[in-house]
């Protein structure tokens, strides 16, 4: 799903009288979080285990191996830097589906929230935290109606579009389709997997795309491999995100 960056980090940088060169290296710089760290938060904020349940992963901290890159661009400073080659996704159960917290870095964390129905799992909320040369920012939303993102009962073929708004006028149009199965070895073990092509244009303060991937086991929900490039871009500033991300282990850390 889905990945808004946070923008207007940029021109705030701009007011420091900090040198060029100091500023530059201080932004390209970034670095992993570890599994460790992020089991000691998931323990401290996981809801009720609500079991097995068709389209529901099981709750804990999952690994991911990485390879990817992010160029954050606006008034005088642009960089790029390479995302860690691992990174923690936390995921916890919720009264109405789950949530996730992706650490994709030590500065920069997705948070998706979901809803699961007799259709599947819906987007209905988001957050995005991103850091910049020390200075850090957040954007969040919620989407009204939560739009379809991983079906229960995909078909080869299937699609649909989903279209949804914020109370502050931010809007955002989805385009799916399943696109077939494929098999993927998690460690030593081969999981069927379906993929889901994914279309987002994003119209309000934030403009721009994301085209994502996501291959999933359709019985538990379980997001095996995310592949994602986005170009957005909010009062001047661009963030561009390129990433490739494969689960390590069908086991979560609990």
């Amino acid at each position: 799903m889905q990945r808004k960056v946070l923008f207007g980090v940029i021109g705030v940088l701009a007011v420091f009288a900090i040198g060029a060169t100091v500023l530059y290296l201080l932004a390209s710089r970034t670095s992993s979080v570890s599994a460790d760290t992020a089991l000691v938060k998931f323990r401290a904020t996981a809801g009720e285990d609500r079991g097995e349940q068709p389209g529901l992963p099981p709750q804990g901290v999952y690994r991911y191996s990485v390879e990817g890159s992010e160029s954050i661009s606006g008034g005088p400073l642009s960089v790029t830097r390479d995302l860690p080659s691992t990174s923690p996704r936390i995921l916890r159960h919720t009264g109405d589906g789950y949530e996730t917290e992706w650490h994709i870095s030590s500065d920069h964390t997705e948070y998706w929230r979901y809803v699961l129905d007799e259709r599947g799992a819906s987007t209905a909320a988001e957050r995005s935290e991103l850091t910049v040369a020390g200075i850090s920012g957040t954007t969040e939303n919620e989407w009204t109606p939560p739009p379809l993102r991983l079906p229960l009962d995909p078909e080869t073929g299937d699609r649909w579009t989903g279209e949804a708004t914020t109370r502050d006028g931010q809007s955002v149009r989805i385009e799916s389709v399943v696109a077939g199965d494929e098999t993927i070895d998690v460690g030593s073990t081969p999981v069927t997997v379906t993929n889901v092509e994914s279309t987002l244009e994003f119209r309000g303060d934030l403009e721009g795309v994301i085209r994502e991937t996501n291959s999933y086991d359709a019985s538990t929900g379980m997001e095996i491999r995310h592949v994602s490039e986005s170009e957005l871009t909010e009062s001047g500033s661009t963030v561009t995100t390129r990433w490739d991300a494969t689960l390590q282990s069908l086991e979560p850390a609990v």
